[in-house]
């Protein structure tokens, strides 16, 4: 069968290339993984699977290859076509905790650049290119930093190169990629489709945003990488490994269905493989799991782009990418772009030989779609950062920007009591001035990095100066290393490095971009970034008191809008014909108010789990996190929030809820028919607003950057949010039903 047509895509700001050559050799498995696991509850009369929650976790393994994975909670009734699995992989990858940081750098890893900042302070002969007739010695990290101690250099003297660094220049290897679509086409014709939609869609939207988010010191020669550090592809294959890969910062090798991928229902994984004398990632993997790739979204985005092909032409990149940055960029341009496309699009509708419900149907699947492809980039965006140097590894190999040195000089192998209960490792150490470990007030301990950039967007973003330290870490075992290597769920729900990836699409919030810019490696464009809504502005008991009153069970009012304390049950409603529907109870608007969940306080000894055919009890929350004095066995679903539970169980969006409702999804309002459907926007300024109804609902809905207030336009009437948490009456109802005004500094983050 034919090779699959490269993808080339440059831009301006930057450059992203495609590469694949042909291999006679079988693909074979890389290292980190993601998975899917099955949770039911039970209510004492049917049997609930809790879906969709992604988890950014380890599994249960024995090895640590699987770091920096997504697990999932997700139905297990879609049939997949199943893929063969490749042969084990004869050769492991490096990792970034393979590496001693006391050992000399070898020479191959030294990158030729110009005027990179930190340049003066090496001696000029660690510089010099393997190969030439200079004989390049092998000198430690830690050299640089002696030679200042040693009085050879200051301090205070570091060139200023602004120009130096540029967007950053991402080259895919898919030599492998293609392989296994080659080796798969008779078998499984389906694998075509996913491994087109990974390059033509997740992948350049990926590397674009990220071109776009990052500058770097730039190369100014072929990319060259050790085969023996990076074993994706054959020597002879790929460039990369023989006369090197030009126009490229870092080079990424794109594998699909590694070992990790028999281990269930396995999304992708992601890890750096090689890195240059500075220590920045210069190559890395991103493994993805084919079979998680759902034939049904796949068929819903081909028709959708088949029907609009009709009305308006064929999508192009720029379309990818505004579904891409609905989760990553400025929020207000981007929503006024996407509202002025809808608008042309639905006036073309009228055009067509589409009756209403078929319009309806399109629209829902259109928006069905994007947001599964949202999600998708965002799991690549996630991974891809993992790649760039956030994980609890890297810290130790971090330079400070400001002197040009190492900022753990002198690592130490230490003893270390781990955020995972009961277990000890000798880990090496990262510098106090990058990483400190801390306890809450109720004893359990946390690893937080204390990096300058970082804490400060912490104390930006809870509006909390005095008391706020650092950026903490992920404390609940989720991939098996000592610190964590994730930030927070407990505080940093909606940003894309927590560890769980709800339903909802996720944000690219400057506190990613700042642990980069703290790594000493990247300059962020932080014009990329968006404010993240969760805990924005809610003050200092926020980050240091419980999230909910422990005395009571009550949602204390800082915590408002983000926890709940509603137990997830099922409840049975009559239809005018008779028959009954069973919907969960206690929804409520998602923290960034496009999406309403269902609370996941549940009981845990009414919870078990379907993981690999065995159906065990969890554990009770445990005295940590007991916040219901009713109950020891009530939780959070999501345990990496700390038990905290939120609106998270089966989200649905403004823009689908015309359709859950129509389908049974969702119960209707206690209001006429007719008038709900006058009243509820599903457009693309839909937001969600909480009431005093069975569930919440979505209006048309602006934030006026004038008066700092929401507008709400319902019919012909236009309604204005002057405070949060104001009762504002629902036209038509005779003051029955009313909706809640949200928090400004959530809905209106920027």
């Amino acid at each position: 069968m034919a090779r699959m047509k490269l993808l080339w895509l440059s831009c301006a700001a930057a450059t992203v290339t495609t590469s694949a050559a042909s291999s006679s050799s079988t693909p074979t498995p890389t290292s980190s993984s993601r998975k899917r696991r099955i949770l039911k509850y039970h209510d004492g009369r049917k049997e609930q699977v809790i879906q969709p929650l992604m988890k950014y976790s380890e599994h249960e393994q024995k090895n640590k290859d699987n770091e920096y994975a997504v697990h999932t909670y997700h139905s297990s009734s879609i049939a997949r076509p199943p893929h063969e699995k490749h042969a084990p992989r004869t050769q492991k990858a490096k990792k970034r905790s393979d590496i001693n940081p006391l050992e000399p750098i070898h020479p191959s890893r030294y990158v030729n650049y110009q005027n990179h900042p930190y340049q003066k302070r090496e001696l000029r002969s660690r510089h010099a290119r393997p190969g030439n007739e200079a004989r390049v010695p092998k000198l430690s990290v830690l050299d640089a930093f002696n030679s200042m101690l040693n009085g050879e250099e200051e301090t205070d003297d570091r060139p200023s190169e602004p120009h130096a660094f540029q967007s950053l220049r991402i080259h895919y290897d898919t030599t492998e990629l293609e392989s296994w679509a080659q080796h798969n086409s008779t078998s499984s014709p389906h694998t075509a489709a996913q491994i087109a939609y990974l390059m033509n869609y997740v992948l350049p939207s990926t590397a674009q945003l990220w071109s776009e988010a990052l500058k770097v010191v730039r190369t100014a020669s072929p990319l060259i990488i050790e085969h023996d550090s990076c074993p994706f592809a054959s020597p002879e294959s790929s460039p990369s490994f023989t006369t090197g890969v030009t126009d490229a910062d870092i080079i990424i090798y794109v594998t699909a269905n590694g070992d990790v991928c028999s281990n269930g229902n396995v999304l992708a994984n992601a890890h750096s493989c090689y890195w240059d004398q500075y220590q920045r990632p210069i190559a890395g993997n991103i493994d993805f799991c084919l079979d998680t790739i759902e034939e049904g979204h796949l068929l819903i985005m081909k028709q959708v782009m088949r029907n609009e092909a009709l009305m308006y032409g064929s999508w192009t990149m720029q379309d990818v990418r505004d579904v891409a940055t609905s989760t990553t960029t400025a929020a207000t341009a981007r929503l006024n772009k996407e509202e002025q496309k809808e608008e042309n699009r639905e006036e073309e509708l009228e055009y067509t030989l589409l009756t209403k419900e078929e319009q309806m149907d399109l629209a829902s699947k259109r928006a069905a779609s994007n947001k599964l492809l949202a999600m998708a980039i965002g799991t690549a965006m996630h991974e891809f950062a993992h790649v760039l140097g956030v994980t609890s590894d890297d810290l130790l190999f971090y330079y400070d920007s400001k002197t040009g040195y190492p900022r753990t000089p002198h690592p130490t192998l230490q003893t270390i009591d781990c955020v995972i209960p009961g277990t000890t490792k000798e880990v090496w150490m990262p510098s106090d001035n990058t990483l400190r470990k801390s306890n809450t007030t109720n004893g359990v301990s946390y690893f937080e990095v204390v990096t300058p950039i970082v804490t400060q967007v912490v104390k930006n973003q809870f509006n909390c100066e005095e008391e706020v330290t650092g950026a903490r870490l992920e404390n609940q075992p989720t991939n098996g290393d000592c610190f964590g290597s994730h930030f927070e769920e407990r505080f940093f729900l909606t940003e894309n490095m927590s560890p769980v990836l709800g339903g909802v699409p996720e944000i690219l919030s400057s506190l990613t971009l700042a642990l980069l810019h703290d790594s000493g490696w990247y300059e962020p464009r932080y014009e990329m970034a968006r404010v993240s809504p969760f805990g924005h502005g809610a003050g200092c008991s926020f980050w240091n008191a419980p999230c909910i009153d422990a005395t009571t069970g009550n949602v204390p009012s800082y915590s408002k809008g983000y926890f709940c304390n509603v137990e997830y049950k099922l409840h049975s409603f009559q239809d005018a014909h008779g028959g009954g529907t069973r919907y969960g109870n206690g929804l409520g608007c998602d923290a960034m108010h496009t999406h309403m969940g269902h609370c996941d306080l549940v009981n845990y000894k009414s919870l078990t789990s379907g993981l690999s055919g065995s159906a065990g009890k969890f554990e009770s929350p445990g005295e940590d996190f007991l916040y219901f004095p009713e109950s020891k066995f009530l939780g959070a679903l999501m345990e990496t929030t700390d038990y905290c539970p939120t609106y998270s169980i089966d989200p649905i969006s403004c823009r689908e809820v015309a359709t859950a409702t129509a389908s049974g999804l969702l119960p209707r309002l206690d209001i006429p028919l007719l008038l709900q459907q006058e009243v509820e926007s599903t457009g693309p300024s839909s937001r969600c607003f909480n009431t005093n109804s069975v569930r919440p609902m979505c209006l048309n809905a602006r934030c006026d950057e004038e008066s700092h207030t929401i507008k709400v336009m319902i019919g012909e009437q236009t309604y204005t949010c002057e405070e949060d948490g104001q009762m504002m009456e629902v036209p038509g109802t005779e003051g029955r039903v009313k909706f809640e005004c949200p928090r400004l500094a959530d809905m209106c983050p920027e």
